[in-house]
């Protein structure tokens, strides 16, 4: 076997048949490989062949001399399949074949090569199936912070490009560090349109079209938003010299998601043609000008520019080329026959024995992450458990020093694997030796130590705004009590923030269910006083974790507010979030625990508080609850399902699991003397809870505002975990005074019962008048369906 050159990333495997796991014994060692076939693409091979008997087998990819890659095939058995994307056009590679036996033999086949198909002219691609067509596409990434899915709205099917706040995806006179796909294409004329469905309503995002000969020869053409009126752009540049740039204004308002806008551009010699269009039949002009250019490739693109990059995501219905046919785009539902598309790796070293590594996929999947000293990742496995777009998982307690090998598998929900490896990394002391680390859930990381919050985009589901996240220390037994948190807000003073600790945590703070967790509420009107910045409110959170050795970790969180939006009535999918490659925090606010968005084999499409971070009220709000335009009246149509009860509950802070639901909801208040957290649920609306007590005695309860109004429900029939429920829940104030409230739940797919289960109404005086919709999974593993809120009179 030729040495193992350490690198820090490579490219994807994939394909193969089997699953995930370990093979079984083999009686023999006589392992030999066979069969093999090539499949050239653009931009990918597939090479095929057979072993003797169940092996793992996989491929590595030379140039030069050194290896490049080496990538696995999923799973096992005796017929695999090992893919290579992202390679060059045209080009030749130095590929070996490897099998490894259930006994450990190791066999290998001669070097051979295979080249990549040369660049032919521009493919047309309605984006119909559910992955990304790596034959023809490559990701450019510049900042391994892009996100790659599709999404699906009635018939219409796409792919989503999609860049965070914080970093700036500008291609202008510094370079193009757009997010983009791009497509070799021989140098020739050629007429080339895309599709977009997204809205531009945010400063400074757009979405286009690129051509490139190079890094320093391009041109751009694209919808872009900006000075709050919507433009047509066309730029061309060489040697970071604008050598064209004609702007048009479309319209002087943002353009709204779900209406259309076509560009086509074309090229005869050196002459660039723009158009755009709202239908696709009635096209207008744009910019025409003269720009010699040897065009090695082209591609749809992502744009987020200027000092406060607004998040964004291009919606591509489809790219197509004058003389490539567009496959059907008019399609109910995605056929799912490839493996996952696998970027945005990044291995980082934290300390001499802790690595954190990330990833992305352009589908949910679940991620297995082997770790190990070398190419059978012994140390170590971990798996998400969930199907999700991204993922990430810190490796503590590594050999300090010494490099270890890396290798992910991840599967999409209909059962296609891709395999990852080997990533090599050592892990080293450089970045602060055995210095606590900071994990925030609720915002975004653009670098290390740097992260982005947004707030308000939606509205406020509550009066706080709340920043969740954890502190680890390797080298301490007891973090609460040899850590110190701190923060401040805008430069002004310190001031410390209560830590979970695990062996106290029945008496105090109850909120902080885990060891380090922690949660700064801001109220939201604090929020308003900060700096107006593109339409939004920028406020600056410092937090400084120090241990008991003076060991120092900092974070920076910008915080991104935006005023006036009140949250708007009707369907939360979860599915829309998840397909538009959104998280949790994207569709709920979060006011307690780790929530995360999956498409559960049997649910389909939930919210669901992490099965790992069961806890004390884990809380997830919809509507708005701050202001003038909170939310008054209104009736709410969900599901839930308790799939597990805690099996840390029944403590002596806990005494019971529950699954709930509030209405008119505005927060929480009045902590502990001793705490930095509230605490206290009132004042509230109606909440309906039902109980599962350490003493058996189960049953329906529902509190209201004041703290000795809570009623016992024995007669409502009982919720069974694993069974999906229907909800109907309503909130209205009676002419005659006092408030209603009403619930009745039933099994879902069978008929909704006419009489409600509970019917209350409230004392004149007592009720907050209006507020937010609230989910509670109190120490359950609960998941939660499309919530769908409609105004009563």
């Amino acid at each position: 076997m030729l040495p193992l050159t350490l690198v820090t990333l490579v490219a994807c495997g994939g394909g193969g048949g089997g699953s995930l796991g370990v093979p079984p014994p083999s009686p023999t060692s006589n392992l030999t490989l066979n069969n093999v076939a090539i499949t050239s693409e653009t931009h990918a091979l597939r090479v095929q062949f057979d072993s003797s008997e169940y092996a793992e087998t996989w491929l590595e990819r030379f140039e030069g001399g050194s290896l490049m890659e080496r990538v696995f095939a999923a799973g096992g058995g005796t017929s695999h399949a090992i893919d290579l994307v992202g390679l060059d056009a045209g080009r030749s590679q130095t590929l070996v074949l490897f099998g490894r036996d259930a006994l450990g033999n190791v066999v290998s086949l001669d070097p051979f090569a295979a080249a990549t198909e040369a660049a032919s002219g521009p493919r047309s691609d309605g984006f119909v199936e559910a992955n990304l067509d790596l034959g023809i596409w490559r990701l450019v990434d510049p900042f391994g912070v892009g996100e790659v899915s599709f999404f699906d709205e009635g018939l219409d099917h796409g792919l989503a490009l999609g860049v965070p706040a914080g970093v700036a995806h500008d291609p202008w006179s510094h370079g193009n560090e757009s997010l983009r796909l791009m497509q070799s294409v021989q140098d020739q004329d050629l007429t080339v349109t895309a599709r977009f469905l997204n809205g531009l309503d945010q400063e400074g995002t757009g979405n286009g079209l690129i051509f490139e000969e190079g890094p320093d020869r391009w041109l751009r053409f694209d919808f872009s938003f900006y000075q709050s009126r919507l433009h047509v752009l066309a730029a061309a540049f060489a040697d970071g010299v604008v050598q064209h740039n004609v702007a048009y204004v479309l319209q002087s308002a943002p353009w709204p998601t779900g209406q259309p806008l076509e560009m086509r551009v074309s090229r005869v010699g050196d002459i660039w043609t723009q158009e755009w269009s709202t239908d696709g039949s009635v096209w207008s002009p744009g910019a025409t000008f003269t720009f010699p250019l040897q065009l090695e490739q082209f591609g749809p693109t992502a744009i987020n520019s200027g000092g406060s990059a607004r998040p964004h995501t291009a919606w591509i219905d489809a790219i197509s080329a004058s003389g490539h046919p567009l496959d059907d785009d008019d399609v109910t539902a995605r056929v799912d026959l490839r493996a996952p598309f696998v970027f945005g790796l990044r291995a980082t070293a934290l300390d001499d024995r802790t690595v954190r590594f990330n990833w992305r996929t352009d589908e949910p999947t679940l991620a297995t992450l082997r770790w190990g000293l070398d190419d059978q990742h012994a140390s170590g496995t971990y798996s998400t458990g969930y199907l999700g777009l991204s993922g990430s998982h810190t490796l503590r307690g590594l050999a300090a020093g010494q490099p270890h090998v890396l290798r992910l598998e991840v599967q999409d929900a209909s059962g296609n694997q891709t395999w990852r490896g080997d990533i090599a990394i050592v892990p080293s002391a450089a970045d602060g030796g055995d210095a606590p680390e900071l994990n925030l859930w609720t915002a975004d990381e653009i670098e290390p130590g740097s992260w982005v919050l947004d707030s308000g985009s939606r509205g406020n589901a509550n009066q706080d705004l709340n920043l969740l996240g954890r502190l680890t220390d390797l080298d301490e037994v007891d973090v609460a009590a040899t850590c110190q948190l701190q923060y401040r807000v805008n430069g002004g003073p310190y001031g410390a923030l209560d830590l979970g600790n695990a062996p106290w945590i029945d008496s105090h703070p109850p909120r902080l269910a885990h060891a380090g967790d922690f949660n700064l509420e801001i109220p939201v009107d604090d929020l308003l006083l900060g700096p107006l910045v593109g339409g939004k409110h920028i406020t600056t959170v410092e937090l400084l974790a120090t241990d008991d050795e003076a060991h120092v970790r900092s974070a920076v969180i910008r915080i991104e507010h935006t005023p006036d939006v009140t949250w708007t009535m009707g369907t939360t999918s979860f599915d829309d979030f998840l397909n538009a490659g959104l998280q949790a925090r994207d569709a709920v606010q979060i006011v307690d625990g780790a929530w995360h968005l999956e498409n559960h084999p049997s649910l389909g499409a939930v919210l669901r508080n992490d099965a790992n971070e069961l806890g004390y009220d884990r809380l997830a709000a919809i509507g708005e609850a701050h202001g003038p335009d909170a939310w008054t009246d209104y009736e709410v149509r969900t599901e839930a399902t308790v799939l597990a009860l805690d099996p840390n509950g029944y403590t002596a802070e806990a005494h019971s699991y529950a699954l709930g639901f509030g209405l008119r909801w505005i927060g929480l208040n009045d902590g502990f003397a001793s705490s930095q957290l509230d605490h206290d649920v009132f004042p509230l609306g109606g909440l309906f809870m039902y109980r599962w007590w350490d003493n058996g005695n189960a049953r329906w309860q529902t509190w209201n505002n004041g703290v000795s109004t809570i009623a016992n429900h024995y007669g409502v029939a009982p919720l069974t975990v694993g069974v999906t429920y229907a909800f109907r829940l309503r909130v209205q104030d009676e002419p005659g005074g006092g408030t209603r409230y009403q619930m009745r739940r039933w099994v879902k797919g069978t008929s909704e019962p006419v009489a409600w289960d509970i019917d209350l109404t409230t004392e004149v005086g007592t009720d907050p008048g209006a507020g937010s919709f609230l989910m509670v999974a109190h120490h359950v593993d609960a998941a939660f369906g499309p919530v769908t809120v409609t105004p009563l009179p």
